[in-house]
């Protein structure tokens, strides 16, 4: 089993971090921290995650959990300044609370991955941020808002459907609308969530 850790690149799923940083800070937008953007994380491009999906097929022992890591941990404020040089341009920045329960720092041992499949991550974060910006500079017509408002509002309708909320707590979620076809919402706090009910 591979365990990969923060996975990026070019056709990132346009909610994630990254893809956020960079369509709104191309549009001279503000981004969203959270926290005080010292949080680290071995960041591993997709490229070096394919790699070493590849090789793995070749080993031979049963059960083995092998971690894939980009081998050195960055800070969000780094890759933001990275981008920064990529943009030509001062990011704006929005801070809000650090989320419960999220961690300050994960860090991949590679030990075992480089000694089994002979893994070694080959593209740095900073090489790695910047063909991620230039992908999504080529193909701006990709991530039209509307398009991105679309899929996450497929990704939310399939997380909930036919759930069971009972009891969840959805009270100041940032979410505009929420689509809970044949969820069981019994005791469910629905406040601050302009909801669509659909049955």
């Amino acid at each position: 089993m591979l365990r990969y850790f923060t996975v990026y690149g070019p056709r990132q799923r346009p909610d994630m971090a990254f893809m956020k940083f960079i369509m709104k800070s191309l549009r001279k937008k503000p981004i969203t921290v959270y926290g005080n953007g010292n949080q680290k994380r071995s960041f591993t491009y997709i490229d070096d995650i394919i790699d070493a999906t590849i090789s793995s097929i070749n080993v031979s022992k049963n059960g083995e959990i092998i971690n894939v890591g980009g081998g050195k941990i960055n800070s969000i404020k780094k890759n933001i300044e990275i981008l920064s040089n990529l943009l030509g341009h001062e990011i704006k920045i929005i801070h809000e609370d650090f989320p419960k329960g999220d961690v300050n720092r994960t860090e991949a041992d590679t030990t075992k991955a480089k000694k089994l499949i002979g893994f070694k991550p080959k593209i740095s974060i900073k090489d790695g941020l910047e063909f991620q910006y230039e992908f999504v500079k080529k193909n701006k017509e990709l991530y039209n808002f509307w398009i991105i408002k679309l899929i996450i509002k497929l990704l939310f309708y399939a997380s909930f459907e036919n759930a069971d909320l009972r009891n969840a707590n959805f009270s100041g979620a940032d979410m505009r609308e929420v689509y809970l076809v044949g969820a069981n919402l019994e005791g469910a706090n629905l406040n601050c969530i302009n909801h669509e009910i659909c049955n």
